[in-house]
């Protein structure tokens, strides 16, 4: 009976103090912080003018004749009062060339309190929105100095870099006002698919460029084995240089009351469809957020584009039946109206994702998270420019300077075309010249990458027009359960990034993959990867303690299910205990390891208020090495630590609430044949119960422990009595043990 009080207290103390001091700052902890409770803020705004600009996204000029559909912008705060990010998007081509830098410094000028330097900054990469280039050789001759064009008199058209400060004020007030709006609320997340994107590299046989009649020139002469949107039916068609990535990734937000307030959608393909409408436009992002609204109410949308840069929305395959398609989904095909069909195409397929996968997300709201960012320069090797590759561009740069721009006195409109295409193919040239003389300077190419976690996801953000081989790497690096990957974003500096690419892409060669498409190496690719999962690595280490405390027992211990005796009592507890998702359990729970030369010893105190509601426990196994991971109970995973072994064999010990037991090894494979030697007993009290064992070395082969054994451990807890609820020790999956934490006995590393 004294045994019984003494027990009842200790729980009433665990039950008061909360969380232990092993619970970091920034680890996901089984109970509510005041640091880790969420607000979210979001604004947008629109980034449409209806003053004459330059159209980015082709080799010639256009300029825009009124706005086909609104263009936005996009800002989503998420702050839990210690560490807040900001996820911005804008429906533009490109976010380079130090706009990141002067909307930061615009939104400190309008509130030096906001973290303004906690931005994720992307674009969606439509090819109907305005130059943003302060400098670009496309622009009427009064913004420039030198040999260019001047723009036609009777073409009006604003000075880009009016468009561009316009730009930065709407966005830096936008941040600001998402700031403001911060509010109670959550997250949830979750993949699905839509195949909007595909490879638009086709690869042949031969070597394109050596074919007969082909031009030599710095469009078609960079063809190699890969030709950009190359045609299917050419009888050397050999295949698509990569694959298609058709998963969509989705974080969705919700007031305190679990109210949809808004999305990321992250998808691996650029808004691409209207790439040559002379009227500003966010491409199927219109049409995606007007479907979705539609069902949802008037939610926020904020686009990012995941790696993309061998994608498009463009099916190279079966154009005939496509057509056939369109004319039978939606009565029409005719050819001006394609790009729109697409456009309808894309957004249905993506507005469908996004009903499936929030069906079920939103069963799982965190309203807490730990929230990580950090914004790193990285250096990464350019990409080689050859002398002889110098030498062809310094005479090809001669023979373009010689020839003449088209007057434009009888028809402007084609004048403009010719003359800003002449200028862009000039500019390839010159900057191949200025790359080889930087090299010979040997200066290094730096460039921001981002990376962000919130609970158990992550973004990771570059500039680059990312190959989506790279992305695939860092995702099935990254430690965390999801990670979304969101290419050009914004970057410091002023340095051009244009696509990155592979190695296999560089040698099959075309556009998008030549001297001129690259400034980075395949090789910096390779690092970017790099540093990439270095970081999510140490974030995710960063939420979790990597070692679990153990306590060398010196004096006796009665394996009687009451963990009353002093040892116990001196032994660390280790108490946070949350769901794979992160969020605190319903019962408390905590645990506490010891060992002496014999044994290694576990106690767990399992919090059942719920037990008082009428509930039961779930006990359907009834014999030795039964199914006990359906009832309530525990599954203990402990083994040997190897630095060499990625797949540990463990053993895997399940106790139910009745006290049956499950033993046997897991690893690359489970085996039920093993048979411990484990003492165990399971006691319940009105408001908990007690799981008290000790496992013997000869469960791991060993006559004795020395106490410089490193183990690794990960203990799992099944609440089946209402709906099915599992959490563990930092929300660690059951097997998953590249992410155990480590057990050393004497409380040091080898």
């Amino acid at each position: 009976m004294k045994k019984l009080i003494l027990l009842v207290m200790a729980v009433m103390l665990f039950a008061i103090t909360g969380c232990s001091t092993l619970c970091k700052e920034n680890s996901v902890c089984g109970k509510t912080k005041k640091g880790n409770a969420l607000k979210i803020g979001w604004a947008s705004t629109d980034i449409s003018t209806t003053e004459p600009v330059l159209i980015q996204g082709q080799f010639h000029a256009r300029i825009s004749k009124g706005i086909h559909d609104p263009i936005t912008a996009t800002a989503l705060w998420i702050d839990n009062g210690k560490e807040s990010v900001c996820f911005v998007s804008a429906d533009l081509t490109g976010a380079g060339g130090g706009l990141l830098e002067e909307i930061t410094s615009a939104v400190k000028k309008r509130n030096a309190a906001i973290p303004a330097g906690s931005l994720l900054f992307n674009v969606t990469h439509t090819h109907a929105a305005p130059v943003i280039s302060k400098v670009t050789s496309v622009v009427p001759l009064s913004e420039h100095k030198g040999n260019l064009f001047r723009t036609p008199s009777s073409l009006k058209v604003t000075k880009s870099a009016i468009y561009r400060a316009f730009l930065t004020e709407k966005i830096a007030g936008m941040i600001c006002k998402a700031w403001e709006n911060r509010k109670e609320g959550g997250f949830a997340y979750g993949y699905g698919y839509a195949p909007v994107g595909y490879n638009r590299r086709s690869v042949y046989k031969d070597d394109v460029s050596k074919r007969k009649g082909v031009k030599q020139d710095s469009l078609h002469g960079v063809h190699g084995h890969a030709k950009l949107y190359g045609s299917t039916q050419d009888d050397m068609f050999y295949g698509f240089e990569g694959g298609a990535d058709p998963k969509v990734n989705f974080l969705f937000t919700f007031d305190k009351d679990k109210n949809l307030t808004g999305s990321i959608i992250n998808i691996g393909c650029p808004s691409q469809n209207s790439s040559r409408l002379e009227k500003l436009s966010a491409d199927y992002w219109h049409e995606t957020r007007e479907m979705i609204r539609k069902k949802y109410g008037n939610i926020f949308i904020l686009p990012q584009c995941s790696a993309a840069g061998d994608t498009a929305p463009v099916l190279l395959l079966g154009k005939g039946a496509r057509n056939r398609r369109y004319l039978l989904k939606y009565g029409r095909n005719r050819e001006y109206i394609q790009d729109e069909l697409a456009r309808i195409q894309a957004a249905e397929k993506i507005s469908s994702a996004f009903d499936e996968v929030y069906s079920w997300a939103k069963n799982e709201i965190f309203f807490q998270a730990d929230v990580q960012h950090e914004r790193k320069t990285v250096e990464l090797p350019r990409r080689e420019v050859t002398k002889a590759d110098y030498e062809s561009a310094v005479k090809e740069l001669e023979a373009l300077k010689k020839v003449p721009f088209m007057k434009d006195d009888r028809d402007p409109a084609k004048a403009l075309w010719t003359n800003s295409r002449l200028v862009s193919t000039r500019s390839r040239y010159k900057r191949i010249i200025e790359r080889y003389n930087t090299l010979q300077k040997k200066i290094p190419f730096k460039a921001s990458i981002d990376v962000i976690s919130i609970g158990n996801i992550a973004f990771a953000g570059n500039p680059f027009e990312l190959y989506q081989d790279y992305m695939h790497r860092i995702q099935g690096r990254s430690p965390f359960i999801q990670t979304f990957v969101v290419e050009l974003a914004g970057t410091e500096g002023n340095e051009l990034c244009g696509y990155l690419a592979t190695k296999r892409s560089v040698e099959n060669k075309g556009y998008g993959s030549d001297r001129f498409s690259n400034y980075v190496s395949w090789k910096g690719g390779d690092k970017l990867v790099e540093e990439t999962v270095k970081t999510l690595e140490k974030f995710w280490k960063n939420k979790f303690p990597s070692t679990f405390p153990v306590r060398k027992k010196t004096g006796e211990i009665v394996i009687d299910g009451s963990l009353d005796e002093e040892e116990w009592k001196k032994a660390q507890e280790v108490d946070s205990f949350v769901t794979f998702a992160g969020n605190a359990p319903s019962g408390k729970t905590s645990v506490k390891v010891m060992y002496d030369s014999d044994f290694i010893y576990i106690g767990i105190m399992a919090g059942t208020d719920y037990i008082k509601k009428g509930y039961v426990f779930k006990e359907k196994a009834v014999k030795h090495d039964g199914a006990v991971w359906e009832d309530d109970g525990f599954e203990i995973m402990l083994g040997e630590y190897s630095r060499k072994v990625k797949a540990m064999t463990h053993n895997h010990y399940v106790l139910n609430t009745a006290g049956i037991l499950y033993d046997g090894k897991a690893g690359t494979k489970f085996d039920r044949s093993f048979t411990s030697k484990i003492q165990y007993k399971v006691k319940k009290y009105p408001s908990f119960y007690v799981m008290e064992m000790k496992i013997p070395a000869s469960d791991f082969n060993k006559k004795k422990f020395t106490g410089k054994e490193v183990f690794k451990l990960n203990i799992v807890r099944s609440c089946n009595y209402i709906q099915k609820e599992i959490v563990s020790a930092d929300g660690i999956r059951n097997h998953d043990y590249k992410n155990f934490r480590i057990l050393p006995l004497n409380g040091k590393m080898k």
